[in-house]
């Protein structure tokens, strides 16, 4: 799928959305996607699952509130750009998608939950306000590291920001 393709259907899901924070679990809820939380050692990453019809989004309960919510975000990156439609997709007991393959799926869940959360012209506009990538972090509700790639890539080509992420 296209970066713009991508960046587009960020930008259809947010529309009502007119300023930061972006709450990815409100989004979820819209979309009748469920949350469940789970407290166990081994379960350290969130992932997403469709039973019958309906997407679950599984979480670690551990996570700091941005890194849940960028989290979030990606699970819905995967569930909206289609990814459970594949022909082929991972099941819970068995890996079916090859290395490449799920490189590229997990990447575009990467773009579409940077553009759901840190929309381009709404960073520029903190940006310029603040000059400061903590409360660019705090803004936006999104992890530190997130949004130190994103300023750093600012004003530069998007495919050269998603290239990296």
């Amino acid at each position: 799928m296209a970066v713009a393709d991508i960046i587009e259907k960020a930008r259809n899901i947010r529309r009502g959305y007119s300023r930061p924070p972006i709450s990815a679990s409100k989004i979820a809820e819209e979309l009748n996607v469920e949350i469940r939380y789970y407290d166990h050692p081994c379960f350290i990453t969130s992932f997403s699952v469709k039973v019958n019809d309906k997407y679950i989004i599984a979480m670690p309960i551990m996570l700091h509130k941005y890194e849940e919510n960028y989290q979030i975000a990606r699970q819905l990156g995967h569930i909206c750009l289609g990814h459970f439609d594949y022909p082929v997709v991972d099941t819970i007991n068995e890996d079916k998608l090859s290395a490449s393959e799920r490189e590229r799926l997990n990447h575009n869940a990467n773009i579409f939950a940077n553009e759901l959360l840190l929309p381009t012209e709404w960073l520029w506009k903190e940006w310029y306000r603040y000059r400061d990538v903590r409360k660019i972090a705090d803004i936006f509700n999104i992890p530190e590291e997130i949004a130190a790639k994103r300023v750093k890539f600012m004003g530069k080509p998007i495919q050269e920001l998603y290239s990296i992420i």
